[in-house]
């Protein structure tokens, strides 16, 4: 069951960096030996909110996925910006309850997702942002510089500029396991 959260911007930055700073510090010993099973996917905030807001146009590919893929056993890399992009843009959009039941959900113990701080991988996403079109954002850049990092094309999202700078944007293959972000209203 999900806890009520009563919460300000203040307290939502809190968490986040909170839950940053704690997997971080347990993900740097135990991330590779999990890695080293399956290729690893890069999460984009464009699949996480579509997964969430059933009113988003990619809502039910993203479900349908979800539903198909549950058994799935490749890690989904969580970039910390995209964890905190998508708090922002589902507490904008919808609620901040809801934003914070997404994180509950992305961040419950037995998923398949790695949360990853971004800090040291921040001049790679900038060097790349200088080679983007204006339309792509610095948060899509880090998604490409960490996909780089872990050798991987592969990215769940639904942005088109993926694919336009050479990686993969899977949308059926790798939404498995995320289910109860598609039962938020």
């Amino acid at each position: 069951m999900i806890e009520e959260y009563h919460c300000s911007a203040p307290a939502i930055a809190s968490l986040v960096h909170a839950v940053q700073a704690e997997l971080w510090v347990c993900g740097r010993a135990s991330i590779r030996p999990y890695l080293a099973l399956e290729q690893p996917i890069i999460a984009d905030t464009s699949a996480l909110v579509s997964l969430a807001t059933k009113t988003d146009h990619n809502h039910v590919p993203a479900t349908k996925a979800a539903a198909e893929l549950r058994e799935a056993q490749r890690p989904i890399i969580l970039p910390s910006d995209v964890l905190v992009e998508t708090v922002n843009i589902l507490g904008k959009r919808s609620s901040h309850e809801i934003a914070l039941k997404a994180v509950d959900a992305l961040l419950k113990p037995g998923r398949q997702f790695i949360l990853v701080e971004m800090t040291s991988h921040v001049e790679a996403a900038l060097a790349k942002f200088k080679e983007q079109p204006e339309a792509v954002g610095l948060t899509d850049c880090i998604v490409m510089a960490l996909a780089d990092h872990y050798s991987t094309k592969d990215i769940v999202g639904f942005d088109k500029q993926f694919e336009d700078a050479g990686y993969h944007k899977l949308q059926h293959e790798c939404f498995a396991k995320l289910t109860p972000l598609s039962l938020l209203p």
